[in-house]
């Protein structure tokens, strides 16, 4: 979800209209919105722009923000899981080029192959990270999805590859990587032909959490698409390798 610059934000709550606003600083902007899983009443929004990013508990009955945290990175996505008792939000930054190497691309113009992502896991009720460090990947996230039993962590990030992180969160949280996988080519060898589609919107776990669906097509946006252009597969996540 993205807006834009916006002034406010109105969220259908109750059948009233609710307003989100962001601290009256028309500077930021929208980045991303995920309803709480459990309490219609609560929203996670990110706020970004100047340099700077946050992400906010809003309350939208009453209309006010509960608890937030900030973070000198661009954040791209958040997404709670899905007993709403923490989350996960995505970044992305430029690649950290080696000395000698800046002036190439100092005055040339950033492309989404300059930048690389990261994400990390916030504890709701503290709004504390819960990983020292953000866990990196090639690309930043297009998508990103969390099992239903909470035990996994799947991003997809812009080039199409698919990173799988297993989660332990009886005391400490404890990330563990379970793969990297080119969705493209698991899905060609699933379906035994060549690579029919140009493009992965988006994914997510089956309720079992042990397979993943992902929504195919060969047009730019998901929406553009008609339905026969357009196709969802279901992988295993212990066939791929």
């Amino acid at each position: 979800f993205h807006t834009g610059y916006i002034e406010e934000l109105y969220l259908d709550t109750q059948g009233t209209s609710s307003a989100i606003r962001a601290h009256c600083d028309w500077s930021k902007k929208v980045i991303a919105i995920d309803p709480h899983p459990i309490d219609r009443d609560v929203v996670l929004v990110a706020f970004g722009g100047m340099n700077k990013s946050r992400v906010s508990v809003w309350n939208t009955l009453e209309n006010v923000e509960t608890r937030s945290t900030q973070f000198d990175i661009d954040i791209t996505s958040v997404r709670w899981a899905p007993q709403g008792k923490w989350f996960v939000v995505t970044f992305e930054e430029d690649h950290v080029l080696p000395a000698g190497l800046s002036h190439f691309i100092k005055n040339r113009a950033k492309s989404s192959t300059d930048r690389e992502g990261s994400w990390t896991i916030v504890r709701a009720d503290t709004m504390q990270n819960e990983i020292a460090s953000p866990i990196h990947i090639d690309a930043p996230s297009s998508a990103v999805q969390i099992s239903f039993d909470e035990n996994f962590v799947a991003l997809l990030d812009t080039k199409h590859h698919l990173h799988v992180y297993e989660v332990s969160s009886s005391k400490s949280f404890r990330v563990h990587l379970n793969g990297n996988f080119d969705v493209k080519a698991e899905i060609a060898k699933a379906l035994r032909v060549q690579q029919e589609f140009t493009h992965v919107y988006t994914f997510d776990f089956t309720p079992q959490g042990d397979s993943l669906r992902f929504f195919l097509g060969n047009c730019d946006t998901f929406d553009k698409c008609e339905w026969l252009s357009r196709q969802r597969v279901c992988l295993d996540m212990k066939s791929m390798t």
